[in-house]
């Protein structure tokens, strides 16, 4: 059984596009109760990352509205070297590198994920972000360096017990 689902911003995306227009807002709606009660999290850099990725979507507006419900998935630093461990298992030496220079939020999540693995928690990883990166590892890459599951934003869906919103 699935407890928490860690989402980046390819699955939150993703998300809003798998059902139709009249049950979307009803939908986040029930995904902002999700995020309240600790099933579904992503630490405050993917909402960040929709206004730039998801710019014109409503998930980029839900995502920022959350405001401190996103406190509890803060990504600590102290986590950056095991991430960092698995990073170099995919074969990028350098780290996490993007065009823009910034921190992508993969990290983050792959910090949040590193917290939860410690705290022995029982979480998977929801992402869209497959194949090969050109610059820095894909969630797909992090995940089989790192051993932890990954669902992609459908089943994240159905896991959250939202699949009647499904179209």
């Amino acid at each position: 059984m699935i407890n928490i689902i860690v989402a980046d911003a390819s699955a939150l995306q993703a998300m809003p596009s798998l059902c139709s227009a009249e049950n979307k807002i009803q939908m986040m709606s029930e995904m902002t109760t999700r995020v309240e009660d600790g099933d579904l999290c992503f630490p405050r850099a993917v909402a960040l990352d929709l206004r730039t990725t998801a710019r014109d979507e409503p998930i980029a507006s839900w995502a920022s509205g959350l405001g401190r419900s996103l406190d509890p998935y803060k990504a600590d630093i102290k986590y950056m070297r095991p991430l960092m461990g698995y990073v170099k298992q995919c074969g990028y030496e350098d780290g996490f590198d993007s065009l823009t220079g910034e921190e992508p939020s993969i990290a983050d999540v792959g910090r949040l994920a590193c917290r939860y693995q410690a705290e022995g928690k029982n979480f998977v990883i929801a992402s869209e972000d497959t194949g090969e990166g050109p610059l820095s590892p894909t969630m797909e890459q992090l995940c089989a360096a790192a051993s932890w599951n990954m669902i992609d934003a459908r089943e994240a869906l159905t896991c959250l017990g939202l699949s009647s919103y499904l179209s």
